[in-house]
């Protein structure tokens, strides 16, 4: 009785298939570029908007466009995450795509290097603001005195605490 023992060759079938199964996974990776090209775009359009509100001091504005940039920064996080954890797929990829989205990633770097330039300029701005009304409101109470029991102004409760409470919202 005889055996018959597997080749090592593989059929043109199996070949096929396998390069059915690459050109599908090629495929699949140029569609997440794309993707990820429309994702970046739209991250740059919005930093553009919020870079241009806080050079031009709109708050309200800033404040609208906080949860779209979150929620677009987080895809771009796991689109590019997922790129990176198949090097393979992506070097095969289409060229153009990849240098589409190199342009594109740029941009929002610079992009966000700016808004992180203009963010702190605003809240040191504003940190410095509240700095010099808290100041102007500890030096406006020093000036005014207490009701004495005869109807005085700085009688007997000259050294009563002073107290000054403030907020500052910094969602900035």
């Amino acid at each position: 009785m005889t055996t018959a023992t597997p080749t090592s060759n593989p059929t043109p079938a199996a070949e096929n298939e396998k390069a059915k199964g690459k050109e599908n996974a090629i495929e699949a990776t140029n569609r997440r570029l794309e993707d990820l090209i429309v994702i970046t775009s739209h991250l740059a359009e919005l930093l553009e908007k919020e870079n241009t509100a806080l050079r031009e001091h709109h708050p309200q504005e800033i404040a609208a466009y906080m949860e779209e940039k979150d929620k677009l920064a987080r895809t771009y996080e796991k689109r590019i995450k997922s790129l990176r954890e198949h090097p393979q797929l992506l070097a095969e990829a289409d060229g153009e795509l990849k240098e589409r989205l190199k342009l594109i990633g740029d941009k929002v770097r610079d992009l966000m290097e700016e808004n992180a330039r203009l963010l702190k300029i605003a809240l040191d701005v504003g940190r410095r603001f509240m700095d010099s009304v808290a100041e102007a409101v500890k030096t406006a109470s020093r000036r005014t005195g207490t009701y004495g029991a005869n109807g005085s102004v700085g009688g007997a409760q000259k050294n009563a605490p002073r107290t000054l409470s403030m907020s500052l919202n910094q969602s900035l």
